[in-house]
């Protein structure tokens, strides 16, 4: 039960997919600005694929992150059922003094040690891939926000007057990926101290 292959959620290509979406769509833009200045720029359009795709990011890593978690929690609920079957069998094995009831006890206690161990180690494991998508939000968060600066201050300069919109999105990037960030490590902590 517990030695089976988890399915493999190392990072996917869209996590780096998506940094180069916004390389390119940013690089779009500021070619038409540059070309047709900025009346003639559907800079709301652009805008809102380049949130979109920030979106697509932010649901992608939240699904690793319960994924891992519904994974751990379902197999260490089996544990603790398994423990508490060792803890009747042993009550009872008491009670009419069973050589065959403590035989079995043992082969259960040495199955439940040894999927311990295993579950142990699927966390120790996790709890770094887990930290690694971490540290590539971390990355993306940093990266798009300075990016959003950047094409609020070029369509700036092209006299682009909704200021609000790039406003918006950049408080809202910054905010998606600082909880986004804080509930990884939150979970990858809980998971490390319930293993």
């Amino acid at each position: 039960m517990y030695l089976e292959i988890y399915p493999d959620w190392s990072l996917k290509s869209v996590r780096y997919d998506f940094l180069q979406s916004i390389c390119n769509k940013i690089d779009q833009l500021e070619v038409q600005i540059e070309i047709n200045g900025s009346s003639q720029v559907s800079n709301t359009e652009q805008i809102l694929q380049i949130s979109e795709q920030s979106k697509l990011f932010l649901t992608e890593i939240k699904i690793d992150f319960d994924t891992i978690a519904a994974f751990f929690n379902d197999k260490y609920q089996k544990l603790q059922e398994q423990c508490q079957n060792i803890e009747q069998m042993a009550i009872k094995a008491v009670q009419i003094n069973s050589q065959k009831q403590f035989s079995a006890i043992d082969i259960k206690v040495q199955q439940t040690l040894q999927n311990c161990s295993i579950l142990q180690n699927y966390v120790v494991n996790n709890l770094e891939r887990m930290r690694t998508l971490a540290q590539l939000h971390d990355k993306a968060s940093r990266y798009t926000y300075n990016a959003s600066l950047w094409l609020h201050d070029t369509c700036l300069k092209a006299n682009f007057e909704d200021e609000e919109i790039f406003e918006q999105i950049k408080d809202q990037l910054a905010q998606s990926y600082s909880i986004l960030y804080q509930t990884g490590k939150r979970k990858a902590i809980n998971t490390k101290s319930e293993g």
